[in-house]
């Protein structure tokens, strides 16, 4: 989750990005590994991580909302939303 935090609160590149919304394909890859690694740990209820998560993203856009070189989105949140959701699907079959 530190990791993650520093992550995204590093100044944000100067050059375009690989494509469009690929900002929002990381926060999903980031949310649906944090998931894994909390199903993982025995995080339980898998309610009380989901919550924990998304409590973690709005944080994340918290903070970015207080620095000069980012900015605060509801889209990254639910991108966030959405690796908690397939991180969910993926632990469960697997």
């Amino acid at each position: 989750m530190l990791a993650i935090l520093a992550l995204a609160l590093m100044p944000g590149g100067q050059g375009p990005d690989w494509f469009a919304h690929a900002d929002k394909v990381r926060h999903a890859a980031a949310f649906l590994l944090l998931w894994a690694i909390g199903k993982q740990a025995r995080f339980e209820p898998a309610w009380c991580l989901a919550v924990a998560l998304l409590a973690f993203g709005i944080g994340i856009e918290c903070f970015q909302a207080l620095t000069p070189t980012r900015e605060s989105s509801w889209g990254d949140v639910l991108a966030d939303v959405v690796g908690i959701a397939l991180g969910h699907l993926v632990v469960r079959t697997a």
